[in-house]
């Protein structure tokens, strides 16, 4: 971005936007004639009165017209094209094309607001900041952009967000201006203090009128505008990040509010200054925010605890073609060195433009004396940022990154087997934290050669069972989990969707026959629309074609989203589409998902037949299942829960997973504890995919219990390869929302789309009367005080519904409530962090989602389509001790923390309900109690359960635990996944990390 000395005046040349940013010049002269003619009608110009009104309009006039111009001639923040630099080089561009003929490139959303990832643009065709998006009416890129203003023909962006603020700021003083002056000149000359030229039943007349609706009008307009900007910007996390980079790099903040802060950020200031009310920006606090200078965006810096590894890439896989690199520390491509230098010393800064050609599949002894003297010429160039390269380990550190240069090309994900042409080789960066003592090359080589030369290169190397022999591997696929690298053509929106998708091509390559394009015609609405299809890696494309503008893209559904296609009924020739939106929000919202459907009519039913061909080919590789098996799954129907719906929604949502090609075998339920029968008996032999249950919380629970009554081999076998899935028919979802099926379609996209991850599973021990011990197993959580009310009186209430657990939190804990005494004792967790006063560090799942994601690895080796795993590796493998004498004294000797008290509720979860911090297998429970109070604090607690702010008041206490012990003083209940679990006590609880795998996209 240009300086401000030598800004050059910026003009977007659109048609529409000049004819209405020139209608709102008309309208403002206009609006000035008539409020100057209103003052000479009424007071006269040059009477003090007069004089007075028509300047302050006159100020705010040129105000708004200096703020309009400053909008519309601003450069709004597009992204240099400096960035151009990281694109490939010349010699390689005829290869680009061809990859883009392909595919077309597409923009995807990132993962983080840290600034810190490149995204590349298909349209500018450069990379741009995470914080930028592209304008289609600018065609370029805007940092921070808010939104394209056809009233100010200009996007609104970081260069010229402030003087569109102050522009909606004057316009609002002005409309209200206007319309005090049309009712102070009513209520004056209705008093005959003035003489207005008219009468007065007939004021305000004309212009008084046009005064008064143009001042409404523009007012209204201009100050809801307003207030959503502010709005906008006071809640928008990417200004409360930057506000945090400009402070730590000033040394401190001088503003005393959120909202002074983030208006800071966008006046360019350090707090509120006089220039905040004058256009200009400030420029140089945001180019430090953005990090978009001149010449930026061509080093990548690699940090002390990382190494450099040469990933190659054939242009037969396209979506590996371009590499984004992003480091946890914030280091990454476009960032400089000297304002965001990374923890430690820098060890070596490699140029982005250094790309290496291969037209082997094994390094050569050429090709090693080629790595090492490019090594020897970048490690003593001096970049054109004044950077300079030094050295903290000397030999050491060129033996690590020899050998890693030496192993890269076994990273086979970037491998194609059935071409030996690689396209590219870049050199990023992976950490090393992890590298175990190297052993010897041959060795190594040695090693690899064991595999068939028949077997593609990506198997061999995703299936070779040295893991220890290539440590540079480890640390490659460790960085791809954590998201410190980036493939430029995966869409995948979570560390544990990358790793499916690694095992989507492991078990075989991206089907080609998949690939189709036809002409058809869609309907959208009532109207057909005539359009091209396009199936490719991305998904379903449709586009259409004019004569008088580029080709767009009309609609798109994504890989993620697709599910199913079918022939229409009774006309061959149409395919209808079947897929599921996200839901509209963030985090858990999302989580929501909408079904959909399209309808497409081509001319010819071979085309028709190939689409729904190529759609079911696709979902099938996407849920890592092989071409020639075919999909089963297990069916438990529980009618009697809930509602007694179970059987409804299993009818209405069997068809779409048969239009999948899943093979359903359904079993009702027909007397209480069927459930727990099923998992007693469930047969292994017939290797169903999944296990989906259609009914409450309780019948999950039941099925775990009669599965632990089984063998010890054949329950490990069970619970590692068979994932769980509930589609909620009872009267709560407990199970559902805290694994991230809350719907009924949530749950069936998941079993289509195969979409696995472990679950902690807790379990609990009571004794009998006679000494004897009696387990159970919660999926969701146990509570105690009113959570054992609720399970004892819900039964009685069941016709109230899923209201019926709100009615009794309001009785048992307000009106009504009963005594509870115990003895609470647990064990901290060993995994969570802790601050420097010893306290617990509380994230909730989403702020850590993809740093724990390294047993998908496990959970994807154990499915019943990998035909080269061995039967003892398709089994848990945890510790049974916590299964079946859970929170042992002996065990955690020494560990315990205990308090006794009267308790209005204790609870251990160990998914999202209501412990926000819970998450589904970080190997922990979250316990959260509630102290008995007074009146004042139990009103207190009432109102901050209303507002989410419980966790506030000095009664309520949150830890995360391994194991718990509830000791009740007088004989009490347990609710364990809303059933009843009787004492007498103490209650034994502890948490089975990972014992349950479930389908859930989380």
């Amino acid at each position: 971005m240009p300086s401000r000395r030598c800004r050059p005046l910026w003009f977007v040349w659109d048609p529409a936007g000049i004819v209405i940013a020139c209608f709102a010049w008309i309208i403002l002269s206009s609006l000035l004639f008539a409020v100057l003619s209103s003052i000479s009608q009424w007071v006269g110009l040059l009477s003090l009165m007069g004089m007075t009104e028509a300047l302050w309009f006159m100020g705010l006039f040129c105000m708004i017209l200096w703020c309009h111009i400053t909008v519309l001639t601003t450069n709004p923040g597009t992204v240099p094209s400096k960035l151009r630099g990281i694109l490939p080089s010349s010699d390689e561009e005829e290869d680009v094309e061809e990859v883009e003929e392909e595919m077309p490139l597409q923009q995807y959303e990132q993962w983080e607001d840290d600034g810190s990832l490149l995204i590349y643009c298909d349209e500018c065709e450069i990379y741009r900041p995470s914080r930028a998006m592209h304008c289609h009416t600018c065609e370029r890129c805007i940092v921070l952009q808010d939104h394209h203003c056809p009233w100010v023909n200009n996007c609104i962006g970081i260069g010229n967000h402030k003087a569109f603020l102050l522009l909606l700021l004057y316009a609002t003083a002005a409309s209200l201006q206007g319309a005090l002056l049309v009712m102070l000149q009513y209520a004056m000359c209705s008093r005959g203090k003035y003489s207005c030229g008219m009468q007065t039943d007939q004021f305000p007349g004309r212009l008084g009128g046009w005064i008064l609706a143009a001042a409404a009008v523009f007012g209204l307009f201009c100050s809801l505008m307003l207030a959503m900007e502010l709005f906008n910007i006071y809640q928008d996390p990417i200004f409360t990040q930057i506000a945090s980079q400009l402070a730590a790099r000033r040394g401190g903040d001088k503003s005393t509010s959120t909202m002074e802060r983030h208006l800071s950020v966008v006046c360019g200031t350090d707090g509120m200054r006089a220039s905040w009310f004058f256009p200009p920006p400030e420029r140089r606090a945001l180019h430090d925010a953005t990090g978009l200078e001149s010449g930026q965006g061509r080093t990548l810096a690699v940090p002390e605890h990382c190494m450099a590894v040469r990933l190659t890439t054939s242009n037969y896989q396209p979506h590996l073609h371009h590499l984004g690199v992003r480091f946890m520390d914030g280091k990454a491509v476009g960032t400089r060195p000297e304002d965001d230098a990374p923890v430690g010393p820098v060890k070596t800064i490699l140029d982005e433009n250094q790309l290496f050609d291969s037209t082997d599949t094994q390094p050569t002894d050429e090709d090693d004396d080629e790595n090492n003297q490019e090594l020897d010429r970048v490690k003593n160039k001096r970049l054109s940022s004044g950077a300079t390269v030094t050295s903290t380990d000397g030999e050491e550190r060129d033996r690590v990154r020899e050998r890693a240069l030496q192993d890269a090309h076994r990273l086979a994900v970037a491998q194609s087997p059935s071409t030996n042409r690689f396209r590219r080789a870049v050199t990023v960066a992976v950490p090393s934290k992890g590298l175990v003592p190297s052993t010897d090359v041959d060795q190594r080589d040695d090693d690899s050669s064991d595999d068939s030369e028949d077997t593609p290169s990506s198997l061999r190397f995703t299936r070779s069972k040295s893991w220890a022999g290539c440590p540079h591997r480890d640390a490659a696929l460790e960085a791809i989990e954590n998201r410190q690298v980036r493939f430029r053509f995966s869409t995948a929106a979570s560390a544990r969707e990358t790793v499916r998708e690694m095992y989507s091509h492991r078990l075989r390559e991206f089907p080609e026959d998949v690939h189709m394009k036809a002409s058809m015609e869609m309907q959208i609405g009532s109207v057909w629309r005539q359009m091209k299809v396009e199936v490719d890696r991305d998904g379903v494309n449709c586009q259409r074609v004019s004569l008088f503008r580029k080709k767009n893209k009309e609609f798109q559904i994504v890989k993620d989203d697709l599910l199913a296609a079918e022939l229409e009924d009774g006309s061959k020739a149409n395919v209808v589409v079947h897929y599921m939106l996200p839901g509209r929000g963030k985090e858990h919202k999302r989580l929501m998902r909408r079904h959909r459907t399209v309808t497409m009519r081509f001319t010819d039913e071979a085309t028709a037949a190939k689409l729904v061909s190529s759609i079911q080919q696709f979902v099938k590789w996407m849920a890592r299942v092989p071409v020639d098996v075919a999909r089963r799954i297990k069916v438990v129907v529980n009618p009697h829960s809930g509602r007694r719906r179970g059987r409804k929604v299993w009818e209405h949502w069997k068809p779409l997973l048969e239009l999948a090609n899943v093979q359903c075998d359904v079993e009702e339920t027909e007397y209480s504890g069927h459930a727990r029968d099923i998992g007693a008996q469930f047969d292994l032999s017939k290797k169903y995919e999944a296990i989906v249950f259609v009914g409450g919380d309780g019948t999950v629970n039941e099925f775990m219990n009669g599965v632990f009554s089984r063998e010890e081999s054949v329950w490990r076998t069970l619970v590692a390869t068979t994932p769980v899935s509930l589609i909620c028919a009872g009267t709560d979802n407990a199970f559902g929302k805290g694994v991230g099926t809350p719907t009924h379609a949530s749950s069936v996209y998941c079993v289509i789309k195969r979409k696995i991850r472990p679950l902690d599973v807790m379990t609990c021990q009571a004794s009998n009367e006679d000494g004897t011990t009696r387990l159970e197993f919660a999926c969701t959580g146990v509570s105690y005080g009113i959570g054992s009310d609720i399970a004892v009186e819900s039964e009685a209430t069941r016709w109230l519904g899923v209201h019926r657990y709100l009615y009794l939190k309001v009785k048992r804990g307000l009106f009504a409530p009963h005594k509870h005494e115990a003895k609470i004792s647990y064990v901290l967790s060993d995994n969570t962090p802790v601050d420097e006063n010893g306290e617990q560090i509380l994230r909730t799942y989403y702020e850590m989602m993809n740093e724990r994601a390294e047993d998908q690895h496990h959970v994807e080796r154990c499915s019943i389509y990998d035909a080269n795993a061995e039967p003892e590796e398709r089994m848990w493998k945890g510790d049974a001790e916590a299964i079946f004498h859970p929170a042992s004294e002996v065990k955690y000797a020494g560990q315990w923390e205990s308090f006794s008290s009267e308790v209005t509720s204790v609870g251990g979860s160990n998914v999202y309900f209501e412990t926000k911090y819970a998450h589904p297998s970080d190997g922990n429970m979250d316990l959260i109690y509630s102290r008995k109070g007074n009146v004042a604090q139990t009103a207190e607690i009432a109102v901050r359960y209303l507002s989410n702010t419980f966790l506030k008041s000095e009664l309520v206490g949150y830890h995360k635990v391994k194991a718990m012990v509830i000791e009740p003083i007088v004989e009490d209940v347990l609710n364990v996944d809303g059933e009843v679990f009787a004492g007498p006590g103490p209650f034994r609880m502890e948490v089975v990390p990972q014992l349950l795998c479930v389908l859930s996209e989380k």
